[in-house]
């Protein structure tokens, strides 16, 4: 995406001087910026809006200019190891680059605990064997009433692992978009054509799949990983809360996750 298409956060590029001394200077060629300073001034948007992005998965509470002082690092870092011939565009490959300094960070920090993979696990494996036993995709009743829970607390299940899920599966391989045939950029060059084609194949089956998913759980998919979208725009435009918004997506990614874990054992 090109860089004069962000245009968000004014005041993180006002205050962007300071915050260049805070950073090593370097002048190298860093891709499509000369100089650091350049190259934050251009992309530093694309880290606020990456930051944006995932504010669903931050700690309550969190102070974003935290959050987006660690992307600005990451962009550097971006810039000191892009690679051109790898295939990746430069925003592609920094914005990949932000986000997972920023689920590095969010694992230091908050570590997943065993109840929270356990109750993930639960019901990944209650979508996926009422998928089956139905013929198609199980409602919110019927997965709630298998779990032996009422709704309320099913909501709030679905509440308390939203961090879960953005963590484990943020930027899903398999709804990414062609441009890339991985979800780690900086390891591409390692990537013989047998892991490739495999991870094609792993796209296309989780592209099947989506076709069997509630429609508004399709459009949440749709807006959040090929829009480009923030959860709460995604729920303004739908007509719901940003919660309501995670929500959907939890219970989404967590079909699709069960599905590929059954059809491809490791």
């Amino acid at each position: 995406m090109p860089a004069t298409e962000f245009t968000e956060a004014p005041t993180v590029l006002s205050s962007l001087t300071h915050k260049v001394r805070a950073l090593h200077s370097y002048r190298d060629s860093v891709g499509p910026a000369d100089g650091e300073e350049d190259l934050l001034r251009r992309y530093a948007p694309l880290v606020v809006r990456t930051v944006q992005r995932y504010c669903p998965a931050l700690p309550a509470g969190t102070d974003l200019d935290d959050w987006i002082n660690l992307g600005l690092f990451a962009l550097v870092q971006a810039g000191r190891t892009y690679d051109p011939l790898k295939g990746a565009s430069f925003p592609h490959f920094a914005r990949i680059r932000i986000k997972n300094a920023i689920f590095d960070e969010l694992r230091r920090i908050s570590p997943l605990s065993r109840s929270d993979l356990a109750r993930r696990q639960a019901l990944e494996e209650t979508i996926d064997t009422l998928t089956t036993e139905l013929g198609g995709p199980p409602s919110e009743d019927q997965i709630a009433s298998r779990l032996g829970i009422g709704m309320p607390e099913y909501r709030q299940l679905l509440d308390r692992l939203r961090g879960v899920i953005f963590e484990s599966l943020s930027e899903p391989a398999f709804l990414a978009s062609d441009e890339l045939p991985s979800r780690e950029l900086a390891d591409l060059n390692q990537q013989g054509p047998s892991e490739m084609l495999l991870q094609r194949e792993l796209h296309q089956q989780i592209r099947d799949r989506i076709q069997v998913l509630p429609d508004v759980q399709k459009k949440v998919l749709n807006m959040f990983y090929y829009e480009g979208l923030r959860l709460k725009d995604i729920g303004e435009i739908l007509g719901f809360t940003e919660a309501r918004a995670c929500q959907i997506h939890v219970q989404a990614v967590s079909a699709l996750s069960a599905y590929i874990k059954r059809v491809n054992p490791i």
